[in-house]
């Protein structure tokens, strides 16, 4: 048997359809096992936003329109901005041949095709038959390049995760950061005190733990990171198991509907609506476990769409935003109407929404910003819903609007941090007002020292 020499094919060929809207070019080559793509585009009106590099069957990436080509512009006709460059390169997952389709994706979402690279990955050595590898090469993003992100991880398919934040959300989940021994006593006394108080003021509590983007999609994180099994969260659920708190880890729920559709957005740490939706059903069903029975919104009752959006990662990126699809609902009841929002950004926002139908169960609801896409289910399901967005819990709101059902909804990567709930409303009257806000209810006067 003989062994020769293999080498490494792109060929990209541009599309006839670009003249039509756009100017463009690109060429591919390889760099050891990763595919360089690089090139630019310029809209003949408007601005190209990004380039989406797909297979057949599934998008790859999606490239920023912002690396500066001065010499593009020099070589151009008309005038236009010198940031129209893109450039990117493609981990290559095995061996054997493929097509690449890219496209030049324009202000206002129009698509055109931009052109097709075909791809041969041959093994160093020929089978022992000496035909070709014809099996379909796997790809996953090496780099994005066109700015600075620090706060951005690039994970396969372009799908985008935080990285580099105050809780070290990579460290979480690759086992370098723990739940020491500490905050687990901690969060132990914690729990204990707010059962007390619930139990003292008479309400249902139903505390559910929202999985990260991280945990639930795994297989889109970058093939060099290595995801552990064991997460501070898990530290978390052992002291919770161990004072018998109610607490819901909704990962089983959002993984199993994940064949519905897409539960997170791309280029966002946030659930879209759809994942909310999972998660609502399931605080109906704890709730109906306990004795609490609600009206759930029926999903035939909802309208579902697709929206395009940079999202809270993809707009970080420099100098050109990354756009992800969105998929958010709309509710054909809308029996539950906003009558008060202090419009305070994050911590410290309070909004109440109520029903004109005065019977059935209310609802107070502590949580994050991934509470608001809830809002649209919570307020067709509760006479009058309360969000105060705070990891607290806050007694003194509870004694005061003496709701049915109470809802903690804290996010994975948070739960490192163990909250205070001493003086709960005074902390969150000074988040307010320091952020030019108010809050509905007075707080209690401070006792002299």
């Amino acid at each position: 048997m003989t062994a020769s020499a293999v080498g490494h094919e792109a060929v990209a060929s541009l599309s006839a359809e670009l003249i039509q809207a756009a100017k463009g070019n690109f060429n591919a080559s390889w760099n050891g096992d990763d595919l360089m793509i690089q090139g630019w585009v310029v809209a003949r009106r408007g601005r190209a936003v990004e380039v989406e590099i797909r297979t057949a069957d599934r998008l790859v990436a999606c490239v920023p329109v912002g690396v500066r080509r001065p010499d593009v512009v020099a070589e151009l006709e008309e005038t236009t901005g010198e940031e129209c460059g893109f450039r990117t390169s493609l981990e290559a997952e095995g061996f054997g041949t493929g097509q690449l389709e890219l496209f030049a994706v324009l202000e206002g979402e129009m698509r055109v095709e931009l052109g097709v690279v075909d791809v041969n990955r041959a093994r160093q050595a020929e089978s022992t038959d000496g035909s070709p590898d014809d099996t379909p090469i796997a790809w996953s993003v090496g780099t994005i390049d066109g700015g600075p992100c620090e706060q951005v991880l690039v994970g396969r398919g372009g799908w985008l995760f935080l990285r580099q934040d105050s809780n070290d959300v990579v460290g979480q989940h690759t086992g370098s950061v723990t739940l020491n021994e500490r905050s687990r006593q901690a969060w132990r006394r914690l729990l204990h005190a707010r059962m007390a108080t619930v139990e003292r003021i008479g309400v249902t509590w139903v505390f559910l733990a929202v999985p990260d983007k991280e945990s639930v999609y795994p297989e889109h994180l970058p093939r060099r990171m290595r995801p552990s099994a064991r997460r501070p969260v898990h530290d978390f659920l052992d002291a919770a198991e161990s004072v018998a708190a109610p607490v819901t880890y909704l990962l089983d729920d959002l993984e199993a509907a994940k064949p519905t559709g897409q539960l997170f957005s791309r280029t966002d740490t946030h659930w879209n609506d759809r994942g909310a939706y999972v998660a609502y059903h399931r605080l109906c069903g704890e709730l109906a476990r306990r004795g609490v029975e609600v009206p759930v919104v029926d999903e035939a009752t909802l309208r579902w769409s697709e929206h395009t959006t940079p999202g809270d990662l993809g707009g970080k990126w420099y100098p050109a935003p990354i756009h992800g699809s969105v998929t958010r609902a709309e509710s054909t009841q809308r029996q539950g109407r906003l009558v008060y929002d202090n419009e305070v950004h994050n911590h410290g926002r309070v909004m109440i929404f109520e029903q004109d139908e005065p019977a059935g169960p209310s609802c107070v609801v502590f949580g994050e910003s991934f509470t608001e896409q809830l809002l649209l289910f919570l307020k067709e399901t509760f006479r009058r819903l309360v969000f105060v967005h705070t990891s607290m819990l806050v007694e003194e709101i509870l004694e005061r609007e003496a709701p049915d059902v109470v809802v903690s909804l804290p996010v994975e990567r948070f739960l490192l941090r163990v909250p205070d709930d001493r003086d709960a409303l005074s902390q969150l009257h000074k988040t307010a007002r320091r952020k030019g806000g108010q809050l509905p209810w007075r707080a209690q006067p401070e006792q002299p020292s």
